[in-house]
């Protein structure tokens, strides 16, 4: 059976093609839900229509659907509410009120 310490794993080694970090790190991953070998992973972009979300979805998609026991592999996205892109930025060192809209 696949286990989400798994995906968890695999995911810590997906990078933001922007920020540079692991995924993991800049608490982008929402959700990981595993039903038999079909995983759904719930991914928060720090804005709607960030242009890196195609390359963020085919690198999970791919990383995680080479996990020994994973049919399927799903991306759901949805967005950082004010609260959760001030965290990133202070996060990443970036207190400057002025960036209201996040780093990506």
């Amino acid at each position: 059976m696949l286990a989400e310490t798994a995906v968890r794993e695999v995911l810590d080694k997906i990078d933001d093609p922007e920020l540079k970090k692991p995924l993991t790190d800049l608490d982008m991953i929402r959700s990981i839900d595993i039903k038999g070998g079909d995983v759904t992973v719930s991914v928060s972009l720090t804005v709607p229509g960030c242009p890196m979300k195609e390359k963020i979805s085919r690198d999970i998609t791919s990383g995680v659907g080479a996990l020994s026991g994973a049919d399927s592999v799903k991306v759901v996205f949805e967005v950082m509410n004010d609260e959760q892109r001030k965290k990133l930025r202070e996060k990443l060192g970036h207190n400057d009120a002025r960036q209201a809209k996040g780093p990506a």
